[in-house]
C-alpha cells in the first residue's frame, strides 16, 4: 500500500474538543447535551448511546466470562463510540491494557469522558487500517454508530467527513 508522505507512523495528539453540557434532570430526552448515569459513566442524549450500551450489556458478559482465565495483556476496541465497551474492557480485564480506537471526534470526546479514571485504558483518536494513511469519514448523517473510514481519495467522490489518521495494529502496539 502506498503510503502519503504526509503520513507518519506516529499518532497526532488528541484534539481538543468540548464536551457537551450536563443534562438537567428534566432534559435528558433532549438532544445536545450529557448526563451522568448511576454506574459513573456519561451518555449523551438523542443519540445512539443508549442503544450501543443496552447492545454491549447483553452481548459482553459472556466475552469478558471467556477472556478473563485468558489472562489477556492487550485488548483493542476498534470503534469505541462512546467508550462503553472500553469501560467495560477495562473494568472485567483489570490487568490488561485497552487501546480504545474511536475515528469520530465526537464519539471520541466521550471515550475519553468516560474512560479517564480508568488507569488501563489508552485512548487514540484514529481508525484502524492496513497501514498509516489519511482517511475521511462519511455516515455521520446516518447516526453515532454509522460512521465508517474512507480513504481520502472519496473526497473527489463527494465523501466530505472529517479527516482522520488510519493506524494499523503494528503501529499501534508500538505506541
Amino acid at each position: 500500500m502506498h503510503t502519503p508522505a504526509a503520513c507518519t507512523l506516529s499518532l497526532p495528539p488528541p484534539p481538543q474538543f468540548e464536551v457537551l453540557p450536563a443534562c438537567s434532570a428534566s432534559k435528558q430526552a433532549a438532544s445536545g447535551c450529557i448526563f451522568r448515569n448511576k454506574d459513573g459513566t456519561w451518555l449523551r442524549s438523542g443519540s445512539s448511546d443508549a442503544q450501543v450500551r443496552k447492545e454491549n450489556l447483553y452481548d459482553y458478559p459472556p466475552l469478558l466470562a471467556a477472556l478473563r482465565p485468558w489472562g489477556m495483556q492487550y485488548v483493542i476496541d476498534a470503534g469505541s463510540n462512546d467508550g462503553f465497551s472500553t469501560w467495560l474492557f477495562a473494568r472485567a480485564l483489570i490487568n490488561a491494557t485497552v487501546i480504545a480506537l474511536e475515528a469520530s471526534r465526537h464519539n471520541f470526546a466521550m471515550t475519553r469522558l468516560n474512560t479517564q479514571p480508568l488507569p488501563n485504558v489508552h485512548s487514540v483518536h484514529a481508525a484502524l487500517w492496513s497501514g498509516p494513511d489519511h482517511l475521511q469519514l462519511a455516515g455521520q448523517r446516518l447516526g453515532d454508530w454509522a460512521i465508517q473510514a474512507l480513504p481520502l481519495a472519496n473526497k473527489s467522490r463527494g465523501v466530505r467527513g472529517e479527516q482522520v489518521v488510519g493506524v494499523d495494529v503494528e503501529t499501534l502496539m508500538r505506541q
